[in-house]
């Protein structure tokens, strides 16, 4: 039986970003990234989006996530243990996002100077796990500095800034002589974030675009 939340992700194949863990179900942390899940010992319930969490009638949030009767009450509810199912157009459309993210964390570690040619790979090759979760890509610039790069294959929103300065927490918090800045790069980022940006210096975000080129190929 899992334990924490990254436990219940990997052995339940659960497609979310955050994924937190209660063994009665009735009591957690806020969820700060989307696609989220709470799990119990049995399951899990998905929220595809933080409108679909925020509205759940089920959850009393607040500093804490209050959940009277138990997750397993609301409707959606996955029986991990045991089997269970879930919308697959939802389904569908997470693992699509799963998809392209992990098309472009590839793609990026494969041209990191393309983003920033002060910056080195240091984490492996693999997302670096902190007490928030999974990093997509650890690096480190000439001046030594620790450099979070978090990932958006679609508009960046408030959530995914708490992400990544939540990573960079973490790391301060494991190594404070140490400095920490992190790059958000994602195709396009609501205003919300653009602010967030002007007011934390060590937060830098970065565009990226898809471009496509064409031949013939019945010559």
């Amino acid at each position: 039986m899992p334990t924490n939340g990254i436990e219940c992700r990997e052995l339940w194949k659960i497609p979310a970003e955050h994924v937190l863990y209660r063994e009665d179900g009735t009591f957690y942390m806020p969820l700060e990234r989307f696609p989220g899940a709470l799990c119990d010992a049995n399951g899990y319930i998905l929220f595809k989006t933080e409108r679909d969490y925020k509205e759940c009638p089920q959850l009393r949030i607040g500093v804490r996530v209050d959940v009277p009767k138990g997750i397993a009450q609301i409707p959606g509810y996955v029986r991990a243990r045991g089997g269970g199912t879930i919308d697959k157009e939802a389904e569908d459309a997470i693992e699509t996002t799963f998809t392209l993210e992990r098309d472009l964390q590839k793609a990026l570690r494969e041209h990191i100077q393309q983003l920033d040619d002060d910056l080195r790979i240091t984490d492996g090759g693999k997302e670096r796990i902190v007490a928030s979760g999974r990093i997509d890509i650890t690096a480190e610039d000439k001046q030594g500095a620790v450099v979070v790069i978090e990932l958006k294959s679609g508009e960046a929103d408030r959530s995914a800034v708490g992400q990544l300065l939540s990573y960079m927490g973490d790391l301060l918090a494991e190594d404070a002589s140490k400095a920490v800045r992190g790059i958000l790069v994602a195709p396009s980022f609501r205003d919300s974030v653009v602010a967030a940006a002007r007011a934390v210096p060590s937060l830098q975000l970065k565009k990226y675009s898809i471009r496509f080129s064409f031949e013939d190929a019945n010559q």
